[in-house]
């Protein structure tokens, strides 16, 4: 519980800084990496943590290469797709937040943050049209943290959100 609002802190300057200067420090990188794993570890039991976060990463993985599949084939090269369409630091932190939710509501958090930062792109239309996708999954973690607060029955790590969701 006392990690979140550090957590909430730093989530806040990913936004920040991914909006005004288009980077993120790499430290906020292991902070928010550091806190999340600090929160999943008292959540549950290691093995069952360690195992949602390779479940998590295999899935952010495959998503990632057929990506990267997507853009060889139209002839697009690594390098290309990292500096131009894509970025690193997108990359890293959704693999970050890998840490941060089983599973099931890792599904459910990025499913819900790709509509989040569609329909604020939408509304918004950033300059150049490059989205600051790692800056609006960050606010949107972070107002997850926050409703954990506000409604701690929905927490992250036990599905009740999930299953409210599924089955009403």
């Amino acid at each position: 519980m006392l990690v979140k609002i550090p957590a909430i802190v730093v989530l806040t300057l990913i936004a920040y800084h991914d909006f005004k200067h288009r980077e993120i420090y790499w430290a906020l990188f292991l902070f928010i990496a550091l806190f999340f794993f600090i929160d999943g570890q008292t959540n549950m039991p290691l093995n069952e943590y360690l195992l949602n976060t390779l479940y998590n990463i295999i899935f952010v993985s495959v998503q990632f290469l057929f990506v990267y599949l997507f853009y060889r084939i139209r002839g697009i090269d690594f390098k290309s797709l990292i500096n131009n369409i894509i970025g690193l630091g997108d990359i890293l932190f959704i693999t970050i937040m890998s840490l941060a939710f089983p599973w099931q509501s890792f599904l459910l958090y990025y499913i819900g943050g790709l509509v989040f930062t569609l329909f604020v792109w939408l509304c918004f239309k950033f300059k150049n049209n490059l989205i600051p996708f790692a800056g609006l999954l960050s606010i949107y973690c972070a107002i997850i943290l926050i409703l954990e607060f506000l409604l701690p029955q929905y927490e992250r790590f036990s599905n009740e959100l999930l299953k409210l969701l599924l089955y009403g």
